[in-house]
């Protein structure tokens, strides 16, 4: 792939979302000590933007890619892998909602059932698969759990540091997809990382809100992408690499531990190193640095 397939393909439409959707949260995004009074009531359309526009970013990104690749988006998708598009769109929804409700333990077990049961509606399991059912069942359950130890972590004041780390997940995810010579699974990976990066980017602010609705797309949509992967793959990746980088993320928790600096910097170097061993893994199996 030359470097304009590659702008137009991934770079072009992983910035245009993650940059829009990010200077709308920045524009849009209220304090979180903000009361708005009756005066003010117009304003009242600043949180709903700012909690759709984050799993609107990965789904525009992920959907716009796929139209490239595919030379357009068909609904249904004729393609079982392609369902990821669906699943994309209807995480919009899900992730606002559960970035809109997040105070107690029923708004938490709305969004876990909303999450499992988005995935068991649009996700088909590969022909390969025996058990279609079970498979469907067991990636749903992952997205809830990945969601539900990822909200505590989207909802701390990181600045820049779950974003990226999600970016580098999903660009770790496309290095296994390029070398379980799925390429174009590798691109929608890739334009979501991209995404990542520029909402990051764009959208500087303090409001946990938009990180929420960002956990709840991320949780419903790199469990797919990794399930699909492995199970699409024309290699031997071992499914031992797919769970190091499913898991890297919430690494992230050692710097939950404590508010201190060095604490921070571990858990972010932990996501790293965990994300370099399962690439590193990955190029040993299929052999590009077998000789190394």
């Amino acid at each position: 792939m030359t470097f304009n397939e590659m702008l137009s393909t991934v770079l072009l439409p992983g910035a245009m979302c993650g940059l829009v959707a990010g200077l709308a949260v920045w524009l849009a995004a209220p304090s979180p000590s903000s009361r708005l009074k009756p005066r003010d009531r117009p304003a009242r359309w600043r949180a709903p933007v700012a909690v759709i526009m984050p799993p609107l970013a990965l789904a525009g990104a992920l959907c716009w890619t796929l139209a490239i690749v595919e030379n357009g988006l068909a609904f249904p998708p004729p393609q079982r892998w392609q369902r990821l598009s669906l699943l994309a769109i209807v995480a919009i929804p899900v992730g606002a909602v559960v970035g809109w409700r997040h105070q107690t333990k029923l708004d938490r077990t709305v969004g876990v059932v909303l999450i499992a049961a988005a995935v068991l509606w649009t996700l088909r399991p590969p022909p390969v698969v025996e058990h279609a059912m079970l498979w469907t069942i067991g990636v749903a359950a992952v997205s809830s759990l990945w969601w539900l130890a990822a909200r505590p972590l989207a909802a701390r004041r990181m600045p820049g540091g779950w974003d990226t780390a999600l970016a580098l997940t999903f660009f770790s995810a496309a290095i296994i997809f390029l070398g379980g010579r799925f390429l174009k699974l590798a691109l929608l990976a890739s334009s979501i990382g991209v995404a990542l990066i520029f909402f990051s980017l764009a959208s500087w602010t303090p409001n946990r809100r938009p990180r929420e609705a960002m956990a709840a797309a991320v949780a419903m949509l790199l469990p797919g992408l990794l399930a699909v992967g492995f199970f699409y793959q024309q290699t031997d990746i071992h499914l031992a690499a797919y769970i190091l980088l499913l898991i890297a993320p919430l690494s992230l928790w050692i710097s939950a531990l404590r508010p201190q600096r060095s604490l921070q910097l571990a858990g972010f170097s932990a996501v790293v190193v965990m994300l370099a061993g399962a690439v590193t893994w990955i190029l040993l199996t299929v052999g590009v640095v077998a000789d190394l």
